[in-house]
């Protein structure tokens, strides 16, 4: 018997796996891989929402580092005390 088994992130698949384990099934398990969708013969991935509330000297780190990660800004709010709310999407995958 096959069961394919679909989590979101390796800690929930790691719970069932051994929830699985615990109830007698015998498996092998792989490698996790990113699931994609094709729509319109375009693939498409799953996005992650980030949200930073940090100091207004750390923006160029920030933003550099989520770049590396083709992170995308879509919202920043100054709070007007030398902070700020940015909030990325960034792609699952790396």
């Amino acid at each position: 018997m096959l069961i394919k088994v679909m989590g979101r992130g390796e800690l929930q698949l790691a719970i069932i796996i051994e929830m699985m384990r615990r109830e007698g099934f015998e498996m092998m398990v792989g490698k996790p891989e990113i699931l994609t969708k094709t729509i319109n013969d375009k693939v498409h991935e799953p996005l992650e929402l980030l949200v930073i509330d940090c100091p207004e000297t750390y923006i160029g780190v920030v933003i550099e580092k989520l770049g590396q990660r083709k992170g995308k800004m879509i919202k920043m709010v100054n709070h007007g005390s030398a902070a700020c709310a940015w909030s990325f999407t960034f792609p699952r995958a790396d």
